[in-house]
């Protein structure tokens, strides 16, 4: 089944009629790293709770958008670029 079918049905088991959405597809640091110098999405584990924030990936780091720190390697459980990036399709997939 290709990507836009898919996200059709995707869209059909949610009952979303003709209201627009987007899939993020969560990628573990372990698994995949985004392009340097680029801004992403990071869910990140810090005092029991699961944050989702903006950020920048820069210098094979992750960093916080609002200070000159980085995030904690051992707190970032997955990163996705924003839906409106253009590095991944309608479902969330990296593309090459």
């Amino acid at each position: 089944m290709d990507a836009l079918k898919k996200w059709e049905q995707i869209r059909e088991i949610l009952a979303l009629d003709g209201e627009s959405f987007s899939l993020i597809r969560w990628y573990s640091p372990k698994q995949a790293l985004p392009e340097e110098a680029s801004y992403v999405l990071v869910k990140q584990a810090q005092d029991g709770e699961i944050l989702c924030q903006e950020a920048a990936f820069e210098q094979g780091r992750f960093w916080y958008l609002t200070t000159d720190r980085s995030i904690p390697t051992h707190q970032v459980l997955g990163w996705a670029y924003p839906p409106y990036d253009g590095r991944a399709d309608i479902l969330g997939r990296l593309l090459d």
